[in-house]
């Protein structure tokens, strides 16, 4: 149930910063699960829930830090079919927000000013996935500039796969909306 609060209070955030009647997404990424809703009015049309959390994918796909090139290629094709699911639901092209703090982390370590709120482009999604990606291909660890273990990892991809196979241009993190969505155990949605 608290992933399904968190998804009204974020779209609740975002429908303050949009004009009435566009159509908006929200994405409450967790640890063992992802939701994600869309709308055009006050309230949200029923949200979906993906098999997408941060540490779940982590556990399920990345046995090493970094992850070596076969784990990435495994979590894509997964992320992927789970990503999928959900294209129905989401406008093509509408802005999406979230309250995750692990994108708010990940936006972050790409270099945004504020850790508390960061509109991330598909663009600098894209360049952290090419960083991680030469890691993965044997660049030293340290000329990432970012984190490079499994939960990273994982957050990233499945970010990387829902902007690119949704069609969203962008991801807005929202700062004091919700709890931290990271920090919710097994069992809490």
């Amino acid at each position: 149930m608290a992933m399904r609060a968190e998804i009204g209070r974020v779209y609740a955030a975002a429908r303050k910063r949009t004009p009435a009647g566009a159509a908006i997404a929200v994405l409450a990424l967790g640890t063992h699960e992802a939701w994600i809703a869309a709308g055009q009015g006050a309230s949200p049309d029923p949200a979906l829930q993906l098999d997408l959390g941060t540490v779940s994918t982590a556990r399920r796909h990345f046995h090493h830090a970094p992850p070596t090139a076969i784990e990435l290629e495994s979590a894509i094709h997964a992320i992927e079919e789970e990503v999928m699911r959900a294209r129905s639901l989401a406008p093509r092209g509408a802005p999406l927000f979230t309250a995750s703090g692990a994108i708010r982390d990940m936006a972050w370590a790409g270099g945004k000013d504020s850790p508390r709120e960061a509109t991330v482009s598909i663009e600098d999604v894209e360049a952290l996935f090419h960083r991680l990606a030469d890691t993965v291909q044997g660049a030293p660890v340290s000329r990432a500039g970012m984190p490079v273990d499994a939960e990273f990892a994982a957050t990233l991809t499945i970010l990387r796969e829902l902007l690119h196979h949704l069609g969203f241009p962008s991801v807005t993190v929202l700062r004091g909306e919700s709890r931290d969505s990271d920090a919710w155990a097994p069992g809490s949605s």
